[in-house]
């Protein structure tokens, strides 16, 4: 034995500093966001900490697993319905047509009132905010 030998094996890394615990975590974005929108954004952003913070990665390497957990965010909320806002217009439309039939008339067809647009380029703020204060008080007289 050599006492002049000060070579030590290098330290290892705790389990959840290891490349492996981070993929799991970021595999356990998709899989939490499927069930639960919310809950799956907690856990992306606790990934991205955990990615930037933790393993010893290149900046390109974070930043790929950075979209990834962005994108893995996005497809399994996707395919599970939670980004689907159609029920939202289901119940719009069906409370218009409730609206309709209580109403129990079509819409006469009227004419559109047409406002006229004035121009007001080349003049001044000042002149442009008298004239549509005289063009408002005319209309309303």
């Amino acid at each position: 034995m050599n006492p002049y030998n000060t070579t030590s094996p290098p330290p290892s890394r705790p389990w959840w500093r290891a490349t492996p615990a981070l993929l799991g975590l970021l595999a356990l974005v998709a899989l939490l966001s499927a069930v639960s929108l919310g809950l799956g954004f907690l856990v992306m952003i606790a990934a991205m900490v955990a990615v930037w913070v933790l393993p010893a990665w290149r900046w390109y390497a974070r930043l790929g697993a950075t979209f990834g957990a962005f994108f893995l965010l996005l497809i399994s909320a996707g395919i599970s319905g939670q980004l689907d806002d159609s029920g939202a217009d289901k119940s719009v439309a069906s409370a218009q047509d409730a609206d309709d039939k209580a109403a129990g008339a079509a819409p006469s067809p009227t004419k559109a009132k047409v406002t006229e647009l004035t121009d007001y380029t080349g003049k001044t703020l000042a002149e442009a905010e008298r004239a549509r204060v005289r063009r408002l008080q005319t209309r309303a007289s």
